[in-house]
């Protein structure tokens, strides 16, 4: 398992798109290396919804429920970004839903 600590590696606010796309393409490549990986939230202080998006709801969409919830781990999540998650993960898949129409 690979640990990641967001805030040291990327930033203690993910809120750019520029930002959001490199956390995704770098947890995606260290998926395809590991088996699992361990992100670390302390010090984050705000993610964007649409950084969420972008990084958890295309993760979630790609990877699938299972797998997603077995590869990736998430800790020292405080509540306020833990909600901005999941919102990013439902809004991302409502997306899918409505393009698909």
């Amino acid at each position: 398992m690979t640990s990641i600590d967001i805030a040291k590696e990327f930033s203690p606010n993910i809120t750019s798109s520029e930002l959001g796309e490199l956390v995704y393409k770098s947890l995606l490549e260290r998926l395809n290396n590991d088996q699992s990986i361990d992100l670390d939230f302390s010090g984050v202080n705000s993610v964007t919804t649409m950084c969420s998006k972008k990084i958890f709801g295309k993760l979630y969409y790609e990877l699938g429920e299972e797998k997603f919830y077995s590869a990736i781990k998430f800790k020292n999540v405080n509540e306020d970004v833990k909600v901005i998650i999941y919102d990013g993960i439902s809004g991302f898949l409502s997306d899918k839903i409505k393009q698909s129409k």
